[in-house]
């Protein structure tokens, strides 16, 4: 008989594998030029590239929020929604400083999708 943390590390690579089926999946959607997620409430269409970075995947689910919620959003909003997708932000203890970080590395970009309104304030690029 296995071990529960046998079977939990099971469960964590099955995970893992997962995750990397779908971001595989929207690669090829990409490249096949159909890579579309609509919101909830089913009006938009939000373009969303494929990554595998934390970052990457971060701002893809800001940018899937903004379009959900129609306005601007906070940052505790933000990490709400992370925590409700189930996305990590890294091995951090401070879950606040590392969305900080990503976010302003993602505003500094040429081809940023977001920008600070003000301070934990954010929304799409325009």
């Amino acid at each position: 008989m296995k071990t529960p943390a046998y079977l939990g590390a099971l469960k964590e690579k099955l995970h893992q594998i997962e995750e990397h089926r779908d971001a595989l999946l929207k690669l090829i959607a990409i490249e096949e030029g159909s890579v579309t997620e609509s919101s909830s409430e089913g009006s938009s269409q939000v373009p969303l590239a494929a990554t595998s970075s934390i970052s990457g995947r971060i701002v893809n689910a800001i940018v899937e929020l903004i379009h959900q919620k129609g306005r601007q959003v906070r940052t505790d909003e933000i990490l709400s929604w992370i925590d409700e997708k189930q996305l990590s932000l890294g091995q951090t203890k401070n879950r606040e400083a590392s969305l900080a970080a990503i976010l302003s590395q993602e505003i500094v970009k040429k081809t940023a999708r977001l920008r600070r309104v003000e301070r934990g304030v954010y929304d799409l690029k325009q």
